[in-house]
């Protein structure tokens, strides 16, 4: 009698602690299973707005070639589109060049003549030179870029001996390469918009800290029109574009049409690049 009353206690005893165990397994692994989604459902969404930019190079009262660089986070890429100071703006009365708009304009009027010939919305523009390219470079470091030929200028003040292949970019070569004098402006403007698009795509992670060394020398060596609200939309921007994995930072190509006298239309290929790539003008 004794022997069934332990084998009866025994037994109820075991059933009660594997109930138990099970319970507590099954519990444990449906915790474990909607760890990850919580912990990811947690994580603050980082969101943007795109931003383009028109970047002026000017020096010695002359502006051009003009270049449009957008920090798209929505899509992980930047787009880099340049045009020369020669091309038509169709939608100006007598058709300028922006050549001849540029002067007779404030830079900010010439950014809103830009917004009104592409229909794109420029959140601030920035006029560089030498010396951009010399300070902004110095903080950035040097990056790799392949030549596809080699360059040799020289005439007694200027002296520019780049061999084909990879060169180590620094602010002095970038600087030649985009004012090279025997370029013509088609090839101007594709070579800055690749070394332009090289630069963002190899350094843009350097203008994340705060009051970073990079974000400073780019605002103190510039004429600009971005204040403290603008800088931390832009700062916001790229900062969503470098959450996740590196950016795409491509090269737009420009093709441009040729008129009967020698005048340049962006072309209907071009214009639809842009509106692909490039922040829509926002409708009021």
């Amino acid at each position: 009698m004794k022997l069934k009353i332990f084998m009866l206690a025994f037994f109820t005893g075991f059933v009660f602690v594997f109930s138990a165990a099970a319970i507590f397994v099954y519990r444990y692994s449906a915790t474990d299973k909607k760890a990850p989604a919580e912990a990811e459902s947690s994580s603050p969404e980082i969101y943007a707005e795109s931003e383009t930019l028109l970047l002026i190079f000017e020096e010695d009262g002359a502006a051009g070639p003009f270049t449009l660089v957008c920090f798209d986070p929505q899509n992980g890429r930047i787009p880099v589109l340049t045009f020369p100071d020669a091309v038509v703006f169709e939608s100006l009365p007598d058709m300028p060049a922006a050549a001849k708009v540029y002067k007779e304009l404030s830079h900010s009027e010439f950014a809103a003549a830009t917004e009104k010939e592409l229909g794109i919305a420029v959140s601030g523009w920035f006029i560089w030179n030498r010396n951009t390219c010399e300070t902004v470079m110095a903080k950035a470091g040097s990056f790799d870029y392949i030549l596809p030929e080699s360059l040799f200028y020289s005439d007694g003040e200027r002296y520019i001996d780049l061999s084909a292949g990879v060169q180590s970019i620094t602010g002095k070569k970038f600087y030649d390469l985009v004012t090279y004098p025997d370029f013509d402006e088609i090839s101007r403007c594709d070579v800055t918009s690749r070394l332009i698009s090289s630069f963002f795509g190899r350094r843009v992670r350097r203008f994340l800290p705060e009051g970073s060394a990079l974000s400073s020398s780019v605002y103190s060596s510039t004429e600009n029109s971005v204040d403290a609200f603008s800088r931390a939309e832009l700062r916001g921007a790229v900062k969503a574009l470098c959450a996740e994995k590196s950016p795409i930072s491509s090269h737009v190509t420009c093709d441009l049409d040729e008129g009967a006298g020698g005048e340049l239309y962006f072309s209907a290929v071009t214009r639809e690049r842009i509106k692909k790539y490039f922040t829509a003008e926002k409708n009021e």
